[in-house]
């Protein structure tokens, strides 16, 4: 598990996350409004995924499958 801050401005996913497309199992957030962490699922269909952004300022939990490098668009 990877904690990372995204910088920049906003990005749709999964193209946000193209460097390492294939090489992570999910993607979660915590909405402290809610008390409860979100999650986007990349094969899971867009119903069931919480979020499809990552926004400029959060910070994102990514479950990798192996060692790879995220690079931002």
């Amino acid at each position: 598990m990877n904690l990372v801050g995204w910088v920049n401005t906003s990005a749709s996913l999964p193209d946000a996350l193209s460097s390492i497309e294939g090489d992570y199992w999910y993607v979660a957030r915590w909405n402290a409004t809610a008390q409860k962490f979100e999650v986007y699922v990349p094969d899971a269909p867009p119903v069931f995924n919480d979020f499809n952004t990552m926004e400029r300022g959060e910070g994102y939990f990514i479950a990798a499958k192996t060692s790879c490098t995220l690079t931002y668009p």
